[in-house]
């Protein structure tokens, strides 16, 4: 006796629904990667993932209901009739991870996509914060020490002007040497394409805060 044919419209709604969380999932990982604090970025991404749900309900979800609505009557497994129907968002995963294996986050790798300069390669100490991004503002802070020269060459790369010689109180961040705290510094700022961004060295450009935002 031949098994009864599922439901259309259920079966369609149950392969949505399971491909939308894969899409919001996907989404929220690519946004959190970027972050130092992952599960912070991960709930944000999640908000993210949910304004851009049109985007699915617009372009995937009829794709998914013309594959069971094509291949209903040729699969007689509802298990592989999902798969079938959820093989538009199953792919873009796919394109998804390739690229965060090609992609991969580095402190290094931020700094250079954020500053448009490479970090020193004599960097240690190396302490970054990363947040935000998409929708909202980004904010992106770093420390390291470096080589004296390497540091020059770093502030050299960046469109700046001279180093501003007035006294700041500078907001440093929890936890981290405060430059305020140096004996003596110059502040370096520069405002590309809407980001404002600053660097702050020490007396003997041994050691660097770079922030940026507005990102």
């Amino acid at each position: 006796m031949a098994s009864p044919k599922p439901n259309l419209f259920l079966l369609i709604s149950l392969t949505a629904l399971v491909g939308f969380k894969l899409f919001c999932l996907v989404l929220a990982y690519d946004y959190a990667r970027w972050w130092t604090d992952l599960a912070a970025g991960f709930f944000a991404g999640l908000l993210h993932a949910l304004l851009l749900s049109p985007i699915y309900f617009l372009l995937l979800v009829p794709m998914i209901a013309a594959n069971l609505f094509l291949f209903r009557k040729r699969l007689n497994s509802v298990t592989k009739l999902i798969l079938l129907g959820l093989s538009p968002v199953i792919a873009i995963a796919i394109c998804f991870v390739v690229y965060w294996c090609l992609n991969p986050v580095t402190d290094r790798n931020c700094f250079a996509d954020t500053f448009g300069v490479d970090m020193p390669t004599s960097a240690t100490e190396i302490l970054s914060s990363r947040q935000g991004g998409g929708f909202t503002d980004a904010s992106v802070r770093y420390y390291f020490r470096a080589d004296s020269i390497e540091i020059k060459l770093l502030i050299a790369a960046l469109p700046v002007g001279g180093p501003e010689t007035k006294h700041l109180k500078l907001k440093g961040h929890p936890g981290w040497p405060d430059p305020n705290m140096w004996n003596g510094f110059q502040v370096y700022n520069v405002k590309l394409e809407g980001r404002f961004m600053t660097l702050v060295v020490d007396r003997k450009y041994s050691q660097v805060f770079a922030s940026v935002s507005g990102i």
